[in-house]
């Protein structure tokens, strides 16, 4: 009988013969399993280990925090005349004093245009007037008032709780309130002259002056080319400073320092990085969202025109460098036994175990070791195996 015949003929067998055979035939097939899924998958959950051998080296620790550009050594200029340029004065290149001609604008706006915009200055002039004339009115309401107070109250010595002296006295300081507070509605109405004589001086034809001293550059006008309101014409780069400041808690100020370096990212140009250098540091704090903040301010040493006002930033403050120290990667240092430790294999009972050390400075990536180790000896760093590239290690210690 040929192999096939027997395959055809085994269920037959099965059926019929004893319940010995039958065990016998299961207990086989277990094992033939058993044996296969060693063979096949043996290795499939043997753990790699990521090993690391102790070197000197930079130890750098910083301090990170977000802040904001106060000011930037670049101004932009933009025209105050919405029309057409006549004449241009200045080149990229030429410095520039403040006041001084940059170019000349022949308005586009209608003769309809400047009449509305006159009337509504006049308006506004007007509206001023009348509250400074309302400011002499309730000043004199208000010592009215006072004088009533005093005649009915404070003549006749009343008492402080008599009907006629809390009405006197209440009507007394209520018209000193409304004089008082007609100082800011002048204010807002000077405001408003002030914006209205602007509007209107943007629909005559004049001249656009620099706003500060320095070298034009990115000059973007030319004779006969419309220009509006809005966007910058041309820049002034001036030779000064460019300030960031950063708000530093209490637990991190007294490892700020004057002269301190830093590297600065702006959100704006987050692949590029400037240097700063710490200037100033604040000696008192000051609330903020309840918790005590100290102001710390850094210029930028390579400042360029892409840094404009009020920019957020990313400020990595160099607090400590140490060169030529033994260093493990930041990774590779474990809490143990309320200490610090870090994991080695024990090459004579295959397991993995912890090995106590004392740390320094930590910086971003690395940290700086005092005792426990020496160069070049091999450590564990992470773990990993066919089935999860990012299990952490295991020893006799501890566990996933």
């Amino acid at each position: 009988m040929n192999l096939k015949e027997k395959v055809k003929s085994f269920p037959a067998w099965f059926k019929t013969t004893s319940k010995k055979n039958k065990l016998g035939v299961v207990v086989g097939a277990l094992v033939i399993v058993f044996i296969l899924s060693k063979v096949i998958g043996g290795d499939k959950d043997k753990i790699e280990y990521e090993y690391y051998k102790v070197e000197k080296g930079k130890v750098e620790s910083i301090y990170s925090e977000t802040g904001e550009i106060q000011n930037s050594n670049v101004t932009a200029v933009v025209s105050t005349i919405e029309g057409v340029v006549s004449e241009v004065y200045v080149d990229n290149g030429a410095v520039v004093y403040r006041g001084q001609n940059l170019f000349y604008i022949t308005s586009t706006a209608t003769e309809q245009e400047r009449a509305l915009a006159y009337s509504n200055y006049l308006t506004a002039v007007n509206a001023l007037e009348a509250a400074k004339y309302t400011k002499l009115n309730l000043e004199s309401d208000m010592w009215v008032a006072h004088e009533d107070f005093e005649g009915q109250a404070l003549d006749t010595e009343l008492s402080v709780d008599d009907p006629i002296y809390i009405e006197t006295d209440r009507d007394w300081q209520a018209a000193e309130d409304k004089y008082l507070n007609q100082d800011q509605v002048i204010k807002q109405t000077q405001a408003a002259v002030s914006n209205a004589w602007l509007k209107y001086q943007a629909m005559i034809d004049g001249i656009v002056r620099s706003v500060a001293n320095g070298t034009v550059a990115n000059l973007a006008v030319a004779s006969g080319q419309q220009v509006g309101t809005v966007d910058p014409v041309l820049l002034i780069e001036q030779q000064t400073d460019v300030w960031v400041k950063i708000l530093v808690n209490e637990v991190s100020i007294v490892k700020i320092e004057l002269g301190q370096t830093a590297e600065i990212v702006l959100d704006a140009w987050p692949d590029e990085t400037y240097q700063g250098e710490v200037k100033r540091v604040d000696q008192v704090g000051v609330l903020d969202q309840g918790v005590v903040v100290y102001s710390v301010y850094l210029v930028i040493s390579d400042a360029d025109e892409k840094i404009l006002p009020a920019m957020t930033v990313s400020v990595d403050v160099e607090l400590e460098k140490k060169e030529n120290v033994l260093m493990v990667p930041n990774k590779a240092v474990k809490i143990y036994q309320g200490d610090k430790a870090v994991q080695v294999m024990d090459k004579k009972t295959d397991q993995v175990i912890y090995l106590p050390i004392q740390i320094g400075s930590k910086g971003l990536m690395n940290t700086e070791i005092v005792l426990g180790l020496e160069e070049g000896q091999e450590i564990i760093v992470g773990e990993k195996s066919n089935n999860d590239s990012s299990s952490q290690p295991r020893g006799m210690f501890g566990s996933r």
